[in-house]
């Protein structure tokens, strides 16, 4: 919420006059770029080497700062502008409710025109996620891509899946034989799992 705040007063408040305004605005934008400095210092490190595509950085400071998504974190690795690490913290109301489930996206170099590779780092009791390598089904988010969809509509796919678990195009089939014949079953053992592996 602050975030949003200090980056509307960015523009707004330079228009007011009085001496108050002028120190409030100089204040916020300070702590604007102090919490945000490290995202600015690694989109511009990039920006300079030309390592990265630039709608992928325009993806990243969308998700970031323009458009935020409620619980949902991303780094990008100082080594490879390609790779980010999305931390999802798990939806309200579910088994996963809680847990930081920690993701990473790897980003061809012709992006977006191809879609990323994405995977669960955390370990997580889901049906469409793989146990052992923590791979997605890919009609999850792969099948359907086009350039226009942004790094952000994946992040909100993963959201949703969490927020309902399908036994449909599972690429587990015996969590889905699970949720189709002892749902409750199922979500003991996925919140059992989060609070073991995503705390």
């Amino acid at each position: 919420m602050f975030r949003n705040f200090s980056f509307c007063l960015l523009f707004y408040i330079p228009m007011e006059k009085t001496e108050n305004f002028k120190i409030l605005y100089i204040i916020c934008t300070f702590l604007y770029f102090q919490i945000y400095n490290q995202i600015f210092c690694v989109l511009l490190k990039f920006m300079v080497e030309g390592k990265v595509p630039a709608r992928l950085l325009k993806d990243f400071n969308e998700l970031m700062t323009i458009n935020p998504i409620e619980g949902v974190t991303a780094v990008i690795d100082e080594t490879n502008g390609l790779k980010w690490s999305v931390t999802i913290v798990g939806p309200k109301g579910t088994p996963y409710e809680g847990g930081k489930f920690k993701t990473s996206f790897v980003f061809p170099e012709n992006y977006p025109f191809k879609s990323p590779i994405v995977k669960f780092e955390t370990k997580i009791y889901h049906p469409h996620i793989l146990q052992k390598t923590g791979e997605l089904c890919t009609q999850v988010y792969e099948n359907d891509w086009v350039p226009t969809k942004k790094a952000s509509s994946i992040v909100q796919t993963l959201i949703s899946i969490l927020l309902d678990p399908s036994a449909d195009q599972a690429i587990e089939p015996e969590i889905a034989q699970e949720i189709a014949t002892n749902k409750e079953q199922f979500l003991k053992k996925a919140a059992d799992w989060t609070k073991t592996y995503a705390k």
